[in-house]
């Protein structure tokens, strides 16, 4: 009988099962309730279970075939199992009935190959998996030895027909249609570079890890990834199913992408995302509706993110259009909330407000914007639109000027004999008013008596007397002027700042400002003002003195205001004049030539009565004064 060392204490202690069909070893801890298996060579009949595979980290089904089974410990310092891993062991399968079936030959160190003869059934055979890197040719299984080329590329002839092309080569997990190979050309390395995919769709596929793994999946909407190989799908791609190329993954990753989002109503700025849920959007042309705003935004996949921002998609459409349809509108009858009318009918200018639809629905209705779809679909025609139901149910009128200058008046007054005609009012004879059925009642009011009646805007303008008038700009900056000529046409005139107008034939000024001052001259005769009347003066002007030139004068009379100007200064601000000696004496001067000019050349003077010497008695008739040319 076989002897074999005392089991390990359950604690840090494992069970190795090594598939003698080739592959990892799997590992299982136990406990105190589990009957422990033998070890040696087993084959395994129990339950489905996984052993742990610390070499991939991954677990592993064990199957019907015989495993070498062995015990280790954690404190061994070449186990493969450890204290960091050991956790990650499942229990091993209890010895119960025929879970296990011993080869009681053998013991934990005896290989496969000492199995007693007959006892192992026979190992499946090892097929490979073939993948295409472009996808040309879909996957092929091989029962030809590739083992040496598991998990690269190789180039591989397929068929005696065919040349060589680039393959991936993975394990295949069984044999199904296997096929043998032409050959391997070793010599000729070739890549299949792991780039990233994107599909759109729903099917069955299969693909190559960044890490030479196969993978079997089932796409269900949506699937982006990295793979060694163009991906394998059934169905193929078509209409409903799209398989989008982004290029080389990165570090095992698909690469990131920026997104511009368009507004479908050209109103708001594009937005910047490298939110990757948006590609799908972009690759079908698709319009989204994203988080925080109401409006819809067309999206396209671009190179440069400039401000790139988080959106959270809400909702998905094929179209501008779809995405926001033409809406649909409720009109709700003034007088009766309970009548309602629904209609496709383009009302959007008419939102908000009070219509009439004429003599098929009589009334006033208030049109509101229906999202939501109608039970019914009336057409209408609007025929009269108001602010709102009270003008729509009573008659307001609009006067409006015939000018352009004045604001629309909306008035209750009774018109109704005056609509279509022009009016002047009393308390505002100058402005032409043209009379019209109002559709608001916005800001009415009452206006008093009419003054005149006229047919037309022209011949109310031209009634006013063409008189003639100037006005000047006493504002700090310039202004427009606008008044009415003598044949009914508004005119414009600009002037500067303390600029003034030339005279001119109006009927009246339709603008000034508050510092403006205006002048009449009188009545206009066929376009031209009145000759301008100048006042007389009593002085002739000019420079010209009885006694002095012109030089003279105009010499004496500067010296005379420069001084004054000096002493405006001392008084006015202190500042002292530095040479006042002469100041008197030109003072003087300015006032003698000022007493000469008064004088009159005409005069006759006449020796007096009094029988004095023209000296004593003053009246100085040949006495000249020293003005000019006195020192």
């Amino acid at each position: 009988m076989t002897t074999f060392p005392p089991p390990p204490g359950p604690s840090g202690s494992y069970f190795g099962f090594e598939p003698c069909c080739g592959g990892n070893i799997v590992y299982f801890s136990f406990n105190s309730t589990t009957v422990q298996p033998n070890l040696g060579i087993n084959i395994y009949n129990g339950p489905p279970a996984n052993g742990y595979d610390p070499l991939t980290d991954s677990y592993v089904a064990l199957t019907n075939q015989c495993y070498r089974i062995f015990r280790g410990l954690v404190s061994d310092p070449a186990s493969t199992i450890n204290g960091t891993n050991y956790g990650n062991l499942n229990i091993v399968p209890t010895n119960f009935g025929g879970n296990y079936i011993w080869d009681s030959t053998t013991t934990y160190e005896d290989p496969c190959i000492d199995a007693t003869p007959g006892f192992c059934p026979d190992c499946p055979a090892q097929c490979y998996a073939l993948y295409s890197c472009d996808g040309s040719i879909p996957p092929i299984t091989t029962n030809t030895d590739l083992s040496a080329y598991v998990g690269t590329s190789a180039l591989i002839q397929v068929t005696a027909d065919g040349g060589f092309d680039c393959y991936m080569v993975t394990l295949a997990p069984d044999c199904f249609n296997a096929i043998s190979i032409v050959g391997v050309d070793g010599d000729i390395p070739c890549t299949c570079d792991c780039e990233c995919y994107e599909i759109i769709g729903s099917a069955k596929l299969e693909y190559v890890d960044c890490d030479g793994n196969p993978v079997s999946t089932f796409v269900n909407g949506y699937w982006k990834d990295c793979s060694r190989v163009y991906p394998f799908t059934n169905p193929a791609p078509g209409p409903n199913l799209s398989i989008t190329n982004h290029g080389d993954c990165v570090d095992g990753l698909c690469p990131s992408q920026c997104f511009e989002l368009i507004d479908c109503d050209g109103i708001l700025d594009s937005i910047y995302s490298t939110a990757q849920s948006l590609s799908p959007f972009a690759i079908l042309g698709q319009v989204v509706q994203i988080q925080g705003y109401d409006n819809c935004w067309i999206v396209n996949n671009v190179v440069d993110c400039d401000c790139a921002i988080d959106v959270v998609v809400l909702q998905a459409y094929d179209s501008c259009e779809e995405c926001n349809p033409d809406p649909n509108y409720k009109l709700v009858n003034c007088d009766d909330s309970n009548a309602i009318i629904y209609t496709s009918s383009n009302l959007s200018a008419y939102v908000n407000q009070v219509v009439q639809l004429g003599n098929d629905c009589p009334g006033c209705w208030i049109v509101y914007e229906y999202p939501n779809p109608i039970p019914s679909d009336v057409p209408t025609t609007v025929t009269e639109a108001f602010d709102d139901c009270e003008a729509c149910k009573a008659i307001y009128y609009v006067l409006s000027d015939c000018a352009n200058i004045e604001a629309d008046v909306i008035t209750s007054t009774d018109l109704s004999a005056y609509v279509g005609q022009i009016i002047t009012l009393e308390w505002c004879p100058t402005i032409c008013w043209s009379v019209a059925i109002s559709q608001t009642s916005l800001n009415f009011g009452t206006i008093g008596d009419i003054s005149q009646e006229f047919d037309t805007c022209d011949e109310c303008l031209t009634s006013f007397p063409c008189i003639c008038s100037r006005i000047k700009n006493h504002d700090t900056i310039a202004h427009n002027y606008d008044y009415l000529d003598c044949e009914g046409t508004v005119q414009t005139i600009t002037l500067l700042s303390g600029e003034r107008s030339e005279r001119i034939c109006m009927a009246h000024w339709l603008s000034s400002y508050p510092t403006d001052y205006v002048e009449y001259f009188g009545d206009c005769t066929n376009g031209e003002c009145p000759p301008q009347i100048y006042p007389k003066r009593s002085v002739t002007p000019g420079y010209v003195t009885p006694i002095c030139s012109t030089e003279k004068y105009e010499k004496i009379t500067c010296k005379a205001a420069e001084i004054l100007y000096k002493q405006v200064l001392t008084l006015r601000y202190g500042i002292s004049n530095c040479c006042p000696e002469e100041d008197d004496k030109w003072l003087v001067k300015k006032q003698l030539i000022d007493l000469q000019a008064l004088k009159d050349p005409a005069y006759v003077c006449e020796v007096p009565s009094c029988g004095c010497p023209p000296s004593t008695c003053g009246c100085g008739c040949n006495t000249t004064l020293k003005t000019c040319n006195s020192n």
